[in-house]
Formats: structure tokens, sequence, C-alpha cells
């Protein structure tokens, strides 16, 4: 059930009408499993900062910024 949640988050991102910045709030764990998923194993072992966002909670009011590319392939 999550992980549809998170792939439909990725479609409504990719497909939205614009090209301004999109923002996303969401409770801490659902960002963690957002950045769990964008990132794959190879890069939670490489980065300090995605292995911290995989597995700490952001603190309230924290930000995030995170730069999709959708024209690699997944």
């Amino acid at each position: 059930m999550l992980s549809h949640r998170i792939d439909e988050l990725f479609s409504q991102i990719r497909y939205c009408e614009g090209n301004g910045p999109v923002i996303v709030v969401g409770h801490s764990f659902y960002i963690r499993q957002v950045i769990r998923k964008l990132s794959g194993s190879e890069l939670l072992r490489r980065s300090v900062v995605a292995e911290r966002l995989s597995k700490h909670k952001v603190g309230n009011a924290g930000l995030l910024h995170c730069e999709m590319d959708f024209t690699q392939p997944a």
C-alpha cells in the first residue's frame, strides 16, 4: 500500500503541468520511505546524508530539497 502511494506521488510529480517547483508535505515516516525508494541501496551505502534521512526522522518543520530527473532509467 505504501509503495503504491509513493509510486503515485512520483507519477503526480512527473506529469504535473507547469515547470515550477513542487512542494510535498508529509509525515517523517513517509518521507523516510520516499528517500529509501529514491536512493536505492548503492546511494545509501555511499551517501551519509541519504543514509541518515532513510533512518532518522526529519525534524519538526524540517525541509528537504530534492531534484528528480525522470529522463534517466529507474
